[in-house]
């Protein structure tokens, strides 16, 4: 699988592939979490993109992160969960 990845980036100019998180919620203001992600994202050096999705009451956010590390350190902040 390694190798069909490595082929599908040298397709797309070499680009890595992205390390997302998803966090889903339901009832927390989102002003308040976007406020706290972004305090968070403040104090490091990631720069990653920020995708959400409103379903009926709850908001699923995807942040795809550059970095591994970066993905899960992140995701343990916030309750997310990288995906595979």
């Amino acid at each position: 699988m390694g190798d069909a990845i490595a082929k599908g980036c040298a397709l797309f100019g070499g680009a890595k592939p992205m390390h997302i998180v998803e966090l889903h919620y339901s009832d927390d203001p989102a002003a308040k979490i976007v406020a706290a992600m972004r305090k968070w994202l403040d104090s490091g050096k990631a720069q990653p993109t920020i995708r959400y999705s409103l379903l009926g009451a709850a908001t699923v956010l995807r942040v795809d992160f550059d970095f591994e590390s970066e993905a899960r350190a992140f995701a343990q902040a916030f309750g997310g969960t990288v995906l595979p």
